[in-house]
């Protein structure tokens, strides 16, 4: 059966014997393969997806935050198996602050720090970055923390630095792929092993989805 020239759609000869059903059956055939299927869009994935499938998911209908284009991955070995296809990462902040007043402490939540809920169980990509200031009371070099913590993950990520002396300032970040479970929050926290007087603020936390299920 000839095709057209361009988009390959086939069509009978004249002397071509009738056969209406076949004919349509190839039309269709290869409409399925060049017509554009739409991408889904909405704030929950199918529930039952197809190879292959797209889709795009957002926090919200009508002022997203993000959006973030996933593809269906049957054969993927994992439950992960929506990946992302593109979308830029979610940037919160820069907000917060906190001073580390005792030494020794655990860490402490940056007081108005930028927090995220998980939408979905899998593996992110997850940047954290504040300013840091030694403002008093140092006497020698001690440990300076500022991490990552899930609500059920608990602390996910960390950078440790060590402060020589009270200093103007420095902004250390951290970045890493995780895994964290749906409905949880990410949260800044920071820590200071010696120095009352240590500041954090302006914390910035990014985030994005590299396969979620």
């Amino acid at each position: 059966m000839p095709e057209t020239p361009i988009l390959l759609l086939p069509y009978p000869e004249p002397t071509d014997p009738a056969d209406v059903p076949a004919d349509l059956q190839r039309l269709a055939d290869r409409l399925e393969v060049i017509v554009p299927v739409a991408v889904g869009f909405g704030t929950t994935l199918p529930a039952s997806p197809t190879d292959g499938q797209e889709f795009i998911l957002v926090d919200s209908l009508t002022l997203p935050t993000y959006h973030w284009r996933l593809r269906y991955h049957a054969g993927r070995g994992d439950a992960n198996k929506w990946e992302l296809v593109g979308g830029p990462p979610l940037q919160l902040g820069p907000q917060g602050s906190v001073v580390v007043s005792t030494t020794g402490d655990p860490p402490t939540d940056m007081t108005g720090g930028p927090t995220f809920v998980i939408p979905r169980s899998g593996v992110y990509l997850v940047r954290a970055e504040a300013f840091v200031q030694v403002t008093g009371g140092f006497t020698a070099p001690f440990n300076t923390s500022l991490s990552v913590t899930g609500t059920v993950s608990g602390p996910v990520m960390q950078d440790v630095f060590v402060p020589s002396g009270s200093f103007a300032g420095s902004r250390p970040s951290i970045s890493s792929l995780r895994g964290f479970t749906a409905d949880e929050t990410i949260k800044l926290q920071a820590r200071a092993t010696g120095a009352a007087g240590t500041t954090f603020k302006d914390g910035v936390l990014s985030v994005q989805p590299v396969r979620v299920q």
